[in-house]
């Protein structure tokens, strides 16, 4: 990025996905806020932060403007109906800006993200049957699923053994491609029309259209697939699709994106430049910290809702977790070479 480097004294981020009346299941999988507790936690918020708008963040980063002292971005990933259907109302009854990330492939194609139909999976099947039948899967294919030093537990410490081993080895002993495979057998013995399942839960290109006008959109890409499993190519055309599609549906110029998974092995460094490129002026990882900086705005640090004051992980004094807030690492100049 050229120009000054823009001083913030604190950009706090915080993601939300859904927001539903009720996450009534057969087996608890499906996890986020009911409009109640999403209120309670954006009020609760609101007494220490200011909450700004994705283009108020586009315009510090290009250094045309400050932030507050006490600056946070509500997000949403996904591009979930909900979003638009439940949690934006409330944003606008209390006046607050948020950014929306949406996977286009979902939309366009109406086709249900890897991801989702995990969730859905899960919720509808029992743990220990989801459980073997994966550990069978991945012995067909040939995949270790040995876990030393329980490390399923200590990387998912709020599930129970089962899902816990299901989690770990479904997303760090398989690849993209496996993980499709075995989600994919599953969901399709549950729903028989993938298309409506995913007009239902995913927004209209009319819901995106609205939230566009408010220059609230940014893109999740289009495949809604790790960056860091694809070549530099591959991840430039997935983003240039993306912002295509975005344009053609009325929206635009799009400033920012939101990198599925958000973890180090799904933001690879070259994907700064590459989004860049297409005019993008910030991204989105999901590094639990605070921007101070915006030395590289393409890595800034965002909280999930759950580990920030009333989320459900939460623990301890609010003002002390504003003052302890750890400093994005993804941010500092030192470890990206530049």
């Amino acid at each position: 990025m050229s120009g000054r480097s823009v001083y913030v004294v604190m950009l706090l981020a915080v993601n939300f996905h859904y927001i539903r009346p009720s996450f009534d299941a057969p087996y608890p999988a499906i996890f986020g806020e009911t409009p109640a507790q999403f209120l309670s936690q954006i009020t609760r918020l609101a007494r220490h932060v200011e909450f700004v708008s994705p283009y108020r963040v586009a315009q510090a980063v290009a250094g045309e403007s400050d932030l507050p002292e006490r600056a946070c971005l509500i997000t949403f990933d996904d591009g979930l109906a909900e979003q638009f259907e439940i949690a934006y109302p409330l944003l606008q009854r209390v006046g607050i800006p948020a950014a929306f990330y949406v996977n286009t492939s979902a939309i366009a194609d109406h086709c249900v993200m890897t991801v989702h139909k995990a969730h859905y999976v899960r919720a509808q099947t029992e743990p220990r049957v989801l459980e073997q039948a994966l550990l069978a899967f991945a012995q067909e294919h040939g995949v270790d699923v040995e876990i030393a030093d329980d490390a399923d537990r200590r990387q998912y410490r709020y599930d129970d053994p089962a899902v816990a081993r299901f989690k770990f080895v479904f997303n760090f002993r398989l690849n993209s491609n496996l993980q499709s495979e075995f989600i994919d057998r599953r969901f399709r013995a549950l729903c028989d029309d993938e298309a409506a399942f995913a007009r239902q839960l995913y927004m209209s290109k009319e819901m995106v259209r609205a939230l566009g006008a408010g220059q609230m959109v940014g893109t999740h890409t289009h495949a809604h697939r790790s960056l860091g499993e694809m070549n530099d190519s591959d991840i430039g055309d997935d983003i240039r699709m993306s912002l295509d599609l975005l344009s053609e549906w009325g929206v635009g110029p799009v400033r920012s994106i939101s990198y599925p998974f958000g973890g180090p092995q799904a933001c690879p460094l070259s994907v700064a430049g590459i989004a860049a490129a297409q005019g993008l002026r910030f991204g989105l990882t999901m590094e639990r910290a605070a921007n101070f900086y915006f030395r590289e705005p393409m890595f800034l640090a965002r909280f999930a809702c759950n580990d920030v004051p009333g989320g459900r992980a939460f623990k301890g004094d609010e003002e002390a977790f504003f003052a302890t807030l750890p400093e994005a690492q993804f941010a500092r100049v030192d470890m990206i070479g530049s």
